[in-house]
């Protein structure tokens, strides 16, 4: 409910407001992003691989919960409350997003491990996942009424929006995750072999796992194409559209359809399977992207109601996606004997950060080589077409082709029963 905001802002938030209003050029501000996921992405592996193999009193995903809160929480802070124009630089960019990115792996990662372990069922892990994924959704409609609040009372600035986004953050974070480590169990190994794979040997394995590898690229096009609209839905209210007051509306709008939307998604998954439910919603996506390059002055209503449209599909791009990262493990249990799901989920991870990565520097990237420069006077109609065209087609062809890795996904209903069931027979003797 709190700790999942703090992505938000990198997104929505960041590059616009560090190139627009701090004055960095766009172009280094998304670099600097994505540089920042590189020690991140180090860093997954060796998260996942202990957070498998670490046993305490408390259990394995629990301590690095608790290890990773007051880092990301610090840096939050630090990014989200710099200093002003003049006194900011990139160096502190990426010193900050690097930070931050570091304490939520440790929070992020173990903790999505630990939920993908709560149940062995098909469908009852999408409706963990969508119970999970549903509260970070409202946690981010909380964030986005607030900032409707702080707008109706006349504080729309960008930095004091920030400000009380920080705020919230570091207050309510440490009191929920107090609850969650109190009060939810986490269930025990299902397999212990003899000999621990080491963490090379490990991600070996992982990639010979065909069903991950096809998620992998699914996701690598997916989050990317996300990623690009988030960066620029600001600076296109901004320099196209010239609403930029529409943007606490629109996203908030659009995480209700997302939210609202959990419940179709589910029946969506029981009829045809989780993996054509996801490809299904990344064209659906695609194709509600595909107008948005030809929307220009006054037209906010008509970009508003094609975002919130097109974002009632990312509750199943979402918890569907990591309840089928869940299935996959199992693959990986039945070949190795071993439960590794912090690993699977570290290279789950690892792909997300670039594919955010890869998502931040082409959608500032991209606008800048066409001549688009966020705090430039003035804007040619070339650079604000680069923009649009950013913002709608390269997103939509990306989901497109994402689609193409998931429709004859492996790993189905009937496939994970007889998984289960394996495991099932594997784990008799040891229990015995």
């Amino acid at each position: 409910l709190s700790y999942s905001v703090a992505a938000l802002p990198l997104a929505l938030f960041i590059p616009s407001f560090y190139s627009d209003e701090l004055g960095l050029p766009l172009a280094a501000v998304g670099f600097a992003i994505a540089a920042s996921r590189a020690l991140d992405v180090l860093i997954d592996p060796v998260v996942g691989v202990l957070s498998d193999r670490v046993r305490t009193r408390f259990g394995r995903r629990k301590p690095w919960i608790l290890l990773g809160a007051p880092l990301l929480l610090f840096a939050v802070w630090r990014l989200f409350v710099p200093g002003e124009r003049g006194t900011v630089s990139i160096t502190y960019l990426l010193l900050w997003t690097g930070a931050l990115f570091v304490g939520f792996t440790l929070v992020d990662l173990p903790y999505k491990a630990w939920g993908a372990e709560l149940s062995d069922a098909y469908d009852e892990r999408s409706r963990v996942a969508a119970v999970r994924e549903g509260f970070g959704f409202a946690g981010q409609i909380g964030l986005l009424l607030l900032l409707l609040i702080l707008g109706r009372r006349g504080i729309r600035a960008t930095d004091a929006q920030l400000h009380a986004i920080a705020v919230a953050i570091v207050w309510l974070t440490p009191l929920l995750l107090a609850v969650t480590l109190a009060g939810v169990r986490e269930p025990p190994p299902r397999l212990s072999a003899e000999r621990a794979l080491g963490t090379w040997e490990g991600l070996a394995l992982v990639a010979r796992n065909p069903a991950f590898m096809r998620m992998i690229g699914s996701v690598l096009f997916f989050v990317s194409g996300v990623v690009i609209q988030g960066t620029l839905h600001r600076l296109v209210l901004t320099h196209v559209i010239g609403a930029p007051d529409l943007f606490p509306p629109m996203i908030f709008f659009e995480n209700v359809a997302t939210l609202l939307c959990v419940p179709l998604w589910l029946r969506v998954s029981d009829r045809v399977g989780k993996h054509r439910a996801v490809a299904l919603a990344a064209l659906w996506l695609a194709a509600f992207s595909l107008p948005l390059p030809f929307l220009g002055a006054g037209t906010g209503g008509w970009l508003v109601a094609l975002i919130v449209i097109r974002g009632s599909s990312f509750a199943s791009i979402l918890f569907l996606a990591n309840s089928m990262a869940a299935d996959v493990v199992d693959a990986d249990l039945v070949a190795s004997g071993q439960q590794r799901t912090g690993l699977f989920f570290a290279v789950w991870g690892m792909m997300i950060k670039l594919a955010v990565a890869l998502g931040v520097v082409m959608g500032t990237v991209g606008p800048a080589a066409f001549g688009f420069e966020p705090s430039a006077a003035s804007q040619s109609a070339g650079a604000r077409l680069a923009l649009r065209a950013v913002y709608g087609w390269v997103p939509a062809a990306l989901m497109a082709v994402g689609a193409t890795f998931l429709w004859n996904f492996p790993i189905t209903r009937q496939r994970q029963a007889a998984l289960r069931a394996a495991i099932e027979a594997q784990r008799r003797p040891h229990s015995a």
